[in-house]
């Protein structure tokens, strides 16, 4: 079987010329060529370039981009990250945040023109996957224009691979969790892991269909979803079940109905606060199971906050004031 090419971006012996025809240079070889090295410097010469000290194997070559193009297709889906092990992440922010957040990321697939073009910003972020040892595959711009869909976080996509999931952990003190059910609207997921991580929360509970890895929902954290513990749960009377077993007392918020939020004491205990989707709210049968209810006071003529909203709110009230 043939050897992989080297990774010239891992490797001490690469430099960038800023010169737009010639971006990639070598020392070791004095050669300067629109692709990397080990491709277009090979072809320059007539031969393979033998790898140098500083310089592991890449998936840089070929068709190893197809694969993970496919699999980036398969994270679309629920189904296909269970497969996979793990979810998908875009953009240049996302990718910065996973790597000082020290998640799994896996590897990277970014456009050819980003890497040979890189900006100051993508190159330190080139480089710092290079030092985490992340595989960087390289795909045609027209590859990752259709994968992105238009949107502009930058022209590279991630693999990270999931996080075992753990048991809801013994609360400490009052702290605030925030359990969700049924947020079919992956974006909502997505605002309400952030909102949750700002408010202080000590994590966030998907319940039945909301999905937090889902790619909206991780693009939407905006690098929460790396942050904030996430708990994946698909019956809402199996976890409040745990939750009342690690001591934890739970209050459902309501559009109408519940006591006013402004009236509400809050226990002295670690606390879940349960919200419905958006369109619907808490079932009715679960919101009676609770301990509490509450809602947050609105005009008559209204039918309710939007979920994020409420959840800004409602967290900012009975979040830990210590």
């Amino acid at each position: 079987m043939d050897a992989p090419d080297p990774n010239c971006l891992r490797c001490r012996h690469h430099y960038v010329t800023y010169v737009a025809p010639r971006p990639h240079g070598c020392r070791v070889y004095g050669l300067e060529s629109r692709e990397l090295p080990a491709q277009g410097g090979a072809r320059e010469l007539g031969r393979a370039l033998p790898r140098l000290r500083g310089a592991p194997a890449a998936a840089m070559s070929g068709d190893a981009w197809r694969r993970r193009a496919a699999e980036l297709a398969q994270c679309e889906s629920a189904g296909g990250r269970r497969a996979l092990g793990g979810y998908s992440i875009e953009g240049l922010r996302l990718v910065e945040r996973a790597l000082r957040a020290g998640v799994a990321l896996e590897w990277v697939l970014a456009a050819r023109s980003l890497v040979e073009r890189a900006r100051p910003r993508e190159r330190e972020l080139l480089d710092a996957l290079a030092a985490a040892d992340v595989l960087l595959h390289l795909a045609p711009d027209a590859e990752l224009a259709r994968l992105v869909a238009g949107r502009s976080y930058g022209a590279l996509l991630g693999f990270v691979r999931a996080a075992p999931e753990l048991p809801l952990a013994a609360p400490r003190g009052d702290e605030l969790w925030v359990a969700v059910h049924d947020a079919e609207d992956p974006g909502n997921v997505g605002a309400l892991v952030r909102t949750a991580h700002a408010a202080g929360a000590a994590g966030l509970v998907a319940l039945g269909a909301s999905e937090p890895w889902h790619p909206k929902a991780v693009r939407t954290s905006m690098g929460s979803a790396f942050r904030l513990p996430l708990l994946r749960r698909a019956d809402p009377a199996a976890f409040l079940a745990e939750a009342r077993a690690a001591g934890l007392a739970s209050v459902a918020a309501l559009a109408r109905g519940g006591a006013p939020l402004e009236a509400f004491a809050r226990p002295a205990a670690p606390l879940v606060l349960w919200l419905g989707s958006e369109a619907f709210g808490l079932p009715a049968a679960l919101a009676a199971s609770l301990e509490h209810r509450v809602s947050i006071r609105q005009g008559a003529d209204v039918d309710s906050y939007s979920l994020n909203a409420a959840a800004a709110i409602l967290c900012h009230a009975l979040a830990p004031r210590g």
